[in-house]
């Protein structure tokens, strides 16, 4: 036995343990995360139906997975496995109210009411909160019973949010998931593990189009910036902003100039191999320091992704630099 995973019916009733011989799990900003283990079919049978059960798993590192078992399977050597997808599966398979009408308000506000309605009807979500920043320019939205995670996903990409449902099944949408922990951690090539580096034109625009708002978008100011050099060195990339809140050609100049040089160099896709002194003190989302040749020093990297393989006692974690930092 590697580790055990504790595992119940919905909203937690016939709690009970379950020893597994091997157990990976992962976490992502952008999407739902997965667990999947193995056991054996003695330690299974007790445990009856296990589809659509929660499964909770604890990392001795301190990091926490929580799902819903999705898929189950017997091997030829006899073994069972079971895959599960993180809590953002609460969302999955429930339908939106169809309210035919329009309505206009920041995306995280509109969620927010659509989790309310969803789970004040048919059946509980399974939620324990729900925590969501209500600021933030106005997104239209029209709903004819749509799925619950595809609106919420579609409302957040038009926010510029990210959302997430952690272990203890709380919602989150913010504009960042996760803190700045740079005052307290810095990672070290060649000490807390290794850290491989790649870089990516992905992204990189070095010729933008700022367009302001205003009440009426066909008269909206523009204002429009290069970086020559990265144009030279990459092609011409071009892409558009729009900026809801700035109204005059004076007030939309800097902020295009200003976000033209970031986004014009290519950020550096980070991969960090841990060993066990590297596990804690950080978690998803977060930006952290890390040091490495390969980075030309320290930089600030922002974490994206983290899977664990508890029987190779491994820890792999991607992220990418901070604009106008690679």
């Amino acid at each position: 036995m590697i580790g055990v995973l504790t595992v119940s019916r919905p909203f937690g009733y016939r709690a009970r343990l379950l020893p597994v011989q091997e157990v990976s799990a992962s976490w992502d900003v952008a999407g739902p995360g997965s667990l999947a283990a193995i056991l054996t079919a003695a330690d299974a049978a007790p445990a009856g139906e296990l589809l659509d059960s929660w499964v909770r798993w604890a990392h001795p590192a301190g990091w926490t997975w929580g799902g819903v078992i999705t898929d189950t399977g017997r091997r030829d050597d006899g073994l069972v496995e079971l895959r599960a997808t993180s809590f953002h599966a609460l969302l999955q398979a429930r339908r939106t109210p169809r309210l035919l009408r329009t309505i206009a308000a920041p995306a995280g506000s509109l969620a927010q009411h659509l989790l309310s309605l969803v789970d004040a009807f048919d059946e509980p979500l399974g939620l324990e909160d729900w925590l969501v920043d209500e600021d933030g320019d106005p997104v239209e939205w029209e709903d004819r019973g749509g799925d619950l995670f595809e609106t919420v996903s579609a409302l957040a990409q038009q926010g510029g949010l990210e959302w997430e449902v952690d272990a203890d099944r709380v919602f989150r949408m913010r504009l960042a998931l996760g803190a700045d922990r740079r005052g307290r951690v810095l990672l070290v090539d060649g000490v807390h593990g290794t850290v491989a580096v790649r870089r990516t034109v992905e992204g990189v625009i070095n010729d933008l189009l700022g367009v302001g708002g205003g009440e009426d978008p066909t008269r909206a100011e523009a204002w429009q910036a290069e970086d020559a050099d990265a144009i030279v060195a990459f092609r011409r990339r071009q892409g558009t902003r729009v900026y809801p809140r700035l109204t005059g050609a004076s007030a939309i100049r800097p902020r295009v100039q200003r976000d033209v040089r970031l986004l014009a160099r290519p950020l550096a896709s980070v991969t960090l191999t841990l060993a066990p002194a590297g596990w804690s003190g950080w978690g998803l989302g977060d930006v952290i320091w890390v040091h490495s040749p390969a980075l030309g020093g320290r930089k600030a990297v922002r974490v994206l992704t983290v899977a664990v393989e508890a029987a190779a006692g491994v820890m792999e974690a991607s992220g990418v630099t901070l604009e106008g930092e690679a």
